[in-house]
């Protein structure tokens, strides 16, 4: 017979603006992943916070092997972020091994045989670095290999498999089987049905606050079952906008940087999605940085619109209308509002001899978020007011291409430009990229899923 780990009844949420949660009944039992689906903003990453007691509800019960946490019991639960929750401050040594505040009452011994494991195992290597030189996607290797070191009763896991490229993703994945041979239970919030497909045994389908479905993989197609309940969301006609007069916008000679191992030649032209491929993915990304002044250009010619530029630099690209979107949690200022970080890089649009007008935030920053999102947004000035930490993982990454968008940029460098959306925003992304085209705008992506493949255009190799 199966062991029941955890259990959920009736568990309730609410907030200023109506139901956040609303009746909520789930089951996991020892050894087996269970997956979260439905679009952006249902609440997902939420239930993962409130069963680990990191967010109060209101009303109903959890419980850990039949009981509730009032009256006790072992169970132990780790919790792990979309994006990874990692420490940048800490190098990746003390990030694997930190456990409450004992980072410095390590056994060397234990160290060595644990990180000799992760390379022998799945290929990780760790070096005695800070870990802003690092790799996003191996920066959550590492992290959820430290989480299942513990050897915890249940992991919940947010967008798994957002921030990794194919190979990190395959590593992952086998993590994972090896979390659940250990009779680790494991909880997911994700946006990939090919991933619950493979590793779930049912998935529950959140939609108006809800769970309105819990499918049963073994006996049912969760595909079938997904599209068709989500098809007036996602059933919207596809728009293809043309190259507007095809003309050379961008072109880089012998361009190299101090961190790339090679020197990139293409040209970009109006009216065009290209892809980058080949290569690692830190060196796509490390491109992007080139093009956008981040990283520090040693060699080569950038040449926009027929003029080279001469002085490189983060403003300089702006000003010309080179616009990069990154796909890490680097990007995001937790603190600050929702509205304020839309309109951040685009001042001159909310504000009159330096005065800002607020009124003209709220409207500019709404406005670009429901191009994003496609829809009516109901949330209102609620949303946002909310600091950007608030947010989940999808809604932040809506928040940051509203941020683009809102710089009306001539040249779009976007990193990752659909991981961890619901179906819905990316058939949006999709939409607004053939407007952007149609418009005579560029866009140059980093793809790293198939959803990502299906917008480009043409692809150039580095």
């Amino acid at each position: 017979m199966r062991q029941e780990v955890l259990c959920l009844k009736g568990v309730t949420r609410m907030q200023k603006a109506g139901v956040h949660l609303q009746d909520i009944n789930l089951r996991l039992f020892k050894g087996e992943l269970v997956a979260l689906l439905g679009p952006n903003g249902v609440g997902k990453t939420s239930l993962l916070k409130i069963i680990c007691g990191m967010t109060p509800y209101d009303a109903g019960e959890i419980l850990f092997h039949g009981k509730t946490a009032q009256e006790g019991n072992a169970c132990k639960i780790m919790y792990f972020p979309g994006n990874g929750g990692y420490i940048d401050s800490l190098d990746e040594v003390e990030n694997i091994f930190l456990k409450k505040h004992q980072r410095f009452l390590i056994h060397k011994k234990r160290e060595k045989a644990v990180l000799h494991l992760m390379e022998q195992e799945y290929g990780i290597t760790v070096a005695d670095k800070r870990s802003g030189h690092y790799d996003i996607g191996d920066r959550k290797l590492i992290r959820l290999f430290s989480i299942l070191r513990e050897k915890p009763e249940i992991c919940l896991i947010d967008e798994p498999l957002a921030y990794l490229n194919i190979k990190q993703k395959e590593t992952f994945c086998s993590i994972i089987e090896r979390a659940l041979k250990m009779g680790i239970s494991i909880l997911v919030s994700a946006h990939d049905l090919d991933f619950a497909i493979s590793y779930a045994s049912r998935s529950y389908i959140l939609y108006d606050n809800r769970i309105v479905r819990c499918v049963n993989h073994e006996n049912e197609n969760l595909w079938e079952i997904y599209h068709k309940m989500m098809d007036n969301l996602s059933n919207q006609p596809e728009s293809r906008g043309g190259i507007i007069c095809g003309k050379e916008i961008l072109s880089v000679q012998k361009l190299g940087g101090k961190k790339t191992i090679k020197q990139f030649n293409f040209s970009l032209y109006r009216g065009e999605c290209v892809g980058i491929t080949g290569g690692e993915d830190l060196q796509r990304k490390l491109l992007m940085e080139l093009l956008a002044g981040i990283e520090e250009k040693t060699s080569g010619e950038i040449c926009c619109k027929g003029k080279s530029i001469k002085k490189h630099s983060l403003y300089e690209m702006r000003r010309r209308g080179i616009v990069y979107l990154p796909n890490t949690e680097d990007a995001l200022i937790d603190h600050m509002k929702v509205s304020d970080y839309v309109v951040l890089n685009s001042m001159k649009r909310v504000s009159y001899l330096g005065c800002v007008n607020e009124k003209l935030v709220t409207y500019v920053a709404k406005y670009y978020i429901n191009q994003v999102l496609g829809k009516a947004y109901d949330s209102e000035i609620e949303y946002l007011n909310r600091p950007i930490e608030k947010l989940s993982f999808g809604a932040r990454k809506i928040i940051r291409l509203a941020q683009g968008l809102c710089q009306d940029p001539e040249i779009l460098l976007i990193d990752s430009p659909t991981s961890g959306l619901d179906m819905k925003i990316k058939q949006n992304v999709r939409s607004i990229f053939c407007e952007l085209k149609a418009s005579g705008k560029t866009i140059l992506i980093n793809p790293t899923d198939d959803d990502d493949l299906t917008l480009c255009d043409r692809y150039i190799g580095i």
